[in-house]
């Protein structure tokens, strides 16, 4: 047996995952809560680990953690073997969404869940398919959720930088609704009363949409009764109330009337926004992701967006 077989006899390769997210994480705590086990059990793959190594790869500095040389370098590496094991050892090389129970992980907006992701759930469902489907929430280092190991694809609004490769998979616009029972507002909002009116605004990080920008351009300061980064409760929170919100027209034309509001004409045409898929790096070559993203491409096309 030469001396690389005979490495890779004495080397736990039960540690490749756990190792993964160590160096991914740089904490150990955090690297547990991904793998699903204690921190104990983490904080002992990581001496195992560096013991495998002959080197200590993560050193505390001011800030927590930092990787050694060692460690940046084998953290790429352990991302492609994994990949490989995954898709070409322990998947087949075909995809068959009628016999598989494969997981699937999206990060994606809760809007966009349920403008794109919704129908896709909804047909599987109805067809008894065993696949499972997991949210994640975006944010703005959505590149950071693209590293990890359990996530497939991403969708993310055309504005959100990402080093990926992305593909269009709709067009989005803008729709600004009120109360059904607001009389103080007619079917179209003028630039006067854009002003004067009390406004719920959606806004993450402090940054507003470009349509709550146009909005401000062209009505002066308006008074933001409600600000949050949370889009479904802004939503619900206009019936009832005198305030006007702006939200994606998916979601005014789907559920505006059952939640008690009705559309207005904003007193411009508002700019829209494209809705990107990017996939995982990992799953580049990955059959059950480009069943996923065509299920999305079709049902973008049967139900348009906007």
């Amino acid at each position: 047996m030469g001396i690389v077989d005979s490495r890779l006899a004495n080397l736990d390769l039960n540690l490749l995952v756990p190792l993964q997210a160590l160096l991914r994480e740089r904490h150990v705590t955090r690297a547990a809560a991904q793998v699903g086990i204690t921190q104990p059990a983490m904080s002992n793959a990581l001496r195992r680990a560096r013991h495998a190594l002959g080197d200590e790869l993560l050193t505390r500095s001011k800030s927590g953690y930092t990787l050694t040389p060692r460690a940046e370098m084998v953290r790429e590496t352990i991302d492609d073997v994994l990949r490989i094991i995954d898709v070409e050892i322990l998947r087949s090389r075909r995809f068959d969404p009628a016999s598989s129970a494969r997981r699937f992980v999206i990060g994606a907006s809760g809007a966009t869940v349920y403008a794109a992701v919704r129908p896709v759930i909804a047909r599987a469902v109805a067809a008894r398919l065993h696949v499972s489907f997991a949210i994640v929430n975006l944010i703005r280092d959505v590149d950071s959720i693209l590293d990890r190991p359990d996530v497939d694809l991403v969708l993310l609004p055309e504005v959100v930088p990402t080093e990926h490769a992305r593909e269009r998979l709709y067009d989005e616009t803008w729709s600004l609704v009120v109360s059904a029972d607001n009389r103080l507002v007619g079917d179209r909002v003028s630039i006067d009363e854009l002003a004067e009116f009390p406004r719920v605004v959606y806004a993450s990080d402090g940054l507003r949409t470009h349509a709550e920008l146009a909005l401000a351009s062209i009505g002066g300061p308006s008074r933001s009764s409600v600000v949050g980064d949370d889009f479904w409760s802004l939503f619900h929170l206009i019936a009832g109330t005198p305030l006007v919100g702006c939200v994606q027209t998916t979601i005014a034309r789907r559920l505006a009337a059952g939640n008690g509001l009705r559309i207005v004409a904003p007193p411009m045409p508002l700019p829209g926004f494209g809705i990107d898929m990017v996939r995982s790096p990992l799953r580049r070559t990955d059959p059950a992701v480009d069943w996923l993203m065509g299920e999305l491409r079709e049902a973008a096309r049967r139900e348009p967006i906007a």
